[in-house]
């Protein structure tokens, strides 16, 4: 079992330049939230959850209820024997958005350890569907698909 509480700043500027030049009206959306989580080690995966609560905010209408919880999986050992198989979805629901859960996927291949971030590289499909996490955007849906590469050191 393992744990995780921090305090932590959220803002975004995330297309300032287009609001600039379209002149719409700007959410201006940052906070500071306490999160707690926890998670639990099941054979080679890991379930993890927890929730958070927002401290402070701008907008001060913006609830302050932040639920999550997910999955994830490193194989153990090479897939076709090219990598560790990597599998991942995680789930967050946000009070402002009438609790509607957000969901993002992602799955892949590994090379390096199994069960540490040291020294791995990482390529993946992930996805979201859900609320924008992005910013100003967050009343907005978003559902996206892309391809990522991620070192770990």
């Amino acid at each position: 079992m393992s744990y995780r509480a921090r305090v932590y700043h959220q803002s975004s500027h995330l297309g300032d330049e287009f609001l600039l030049r379209r002149r719409p009206e700007r959410q201006n959306l940052t906070f500071e939230s306490l999160e707690l989580l926890a998670a639990a080690d099941v054979g080679q995966g890991r379930f993890y959850g927890g929730g958070e609560f927002i401290l402070s905010r701008q907008p001060s209408s913006f609830d302050r209820g932040i639920l999550s919880g997910g999955f994830d999986f490193i194989g153990a050992r090479p897939m076709f024997g090219i990598g560790r198989p990597v599998l991942a979805v995680g789930l967050k629901s946000v009070q402002e958005s009438h609790w509607n859960v957000g969901l993002t996927g992602l799955v892949g291949v590994q090379f390096g350890a199994a069960n540490t971030p040291d020294r791995t590289l990482r390529f993946v499909v992930e996805g979201f569907t859900g609320k924008n996490p992005h910013g100003q955007f967050y009343q907005d849906k978003a559902d996206y698909l892309g391809v990522g590469m991620y070192l770990g050191f």
